[in-house]
């Protein structure tokens, strides 16, 4: 049964390449609804759509090997590189354009 919801939560897989073509993965949380799949197509408004809409990630540590917490600031640092807001976006657009299982 499909549930009517004014914001849809999921979580999928995300892999940063990095500049050395190395690849990370990690899985990010999103919330979404239908007021951000607006602005996340505009590229004026993506950047704070992208910020409003990413709401947590799992596996993401720092360089010895402890586990990052999710936060804003964190979150926002990470979205200033090219490569990590390639990743998210890609990720993102997967799952809202219903690649991801099916």
């Amino acid at each position: 049964m499909f549930r009517v919801v004014e914001k849809f939560t999921f979580a999928v897989p995300v892999e940063v390449v990095l500049p050395d073509g190395e690849k990370q993965p990690f899985e990010a949380r999103f919330s979404v609804g239908s007021e951000d799949i607006e602005e996340l197509q505009n590229p004026a408004a993506i950047d704070a759509a992208l910020a409003r809409v990413w709401t947590g990630w799992s596996g993401v540590v720092d360089e010895n090997g402890e586990e990052v917490p999710f936060d804003e600031a964190t979150r926002d640092r990470l979205l200033r590189f090219p490569f990590v807001r390639v990743a998210i976006i890609r990720a993102l657009a997967g799952a809202l354009g219903g690649s991801r299982g099916n």
